[in-house]
């Protein structure tokens, strides 16, 4: 039961055009939904979509790009653990990104 008040530091990597442009930490709850953790990060970084051009904002968590149809998946977080934020241009229909697999 003390796990649901729990938090952990986990470390954010915005990721545009392949490249890192941004890093920074945040505190969240350990156990987190894939929307409250959108909402949360968004808020944190005060993304503005429209001022950036942005279309679409996609987590990526343990090489898995988080989908619409997680939203109210309940996941954990670990201490430490990197979540990317892949920024999508308005009418780009596929992230912003040179990684390859």
């Amino acid at each position: 039961m003390a796990d649901k008040n729990e938090y952990v530091n986990v470390a954010l990597e915005v990721v545009s055009d392949g490249d890192v442009k941004q890093e920074r930490d945040l505190r969240v709850p350990k156990w987190i939904t894939t929307r409250q953790l959108r909402e949360q990060i968004t808020e944190d970084l005060e993304l503005d979509r429209n001022q950036l051009a942005i279309d679409i904002l996609r987590l990526k968590y343990k090489d898995e790009i988080l989908t619409d149809s997680q939203l109210m998946s309940n996941f954990s977080l670990a201490e430490g653990d990197v979540i990317d934020i892949i920024l999508v241009a308005k009418g780009a229909s596929k992230p912003i990104t040179t990684e390859e697999e």
